[in-house]
């Protein structure tokens, strides 16, 4: 069963932006998928996050959501 890999936003005022989803197969223990998104111009000012989710509408049970998701801050 496959799920999906998605890369956001986080401007600035608090809006949330998609930037790009791709669609993984399951992955054996250990196994890796890679995703190519534009950040586009990060033409305001503050504090962007990028926020990176694997398996967002949680699709799938397991016994630990916690390493889910990752989260960068980048300021401009």
């Amino acid at each position: 069963m496959a799920t999906v890999l998605r890369v956001a936003r986080i401007t600035p005022d608090g809006a949330t932006q998609t930037l790009g989803e791709l669609p993984i197969p399951a992955l054996a223990s250990g196994g890796s998928a890679s995703l190519l998104v534009d950040l586009g111009v990060l033409a305001e000012a503050g504090t962007h996050q990028l926020q990176v989710r694997v398996d967002p509408e949680d699709v799938f049970e397991e016994s630990s959501e916690t390493n889910n998701a990752a989260l960068k801050t980048i300021l401009v």
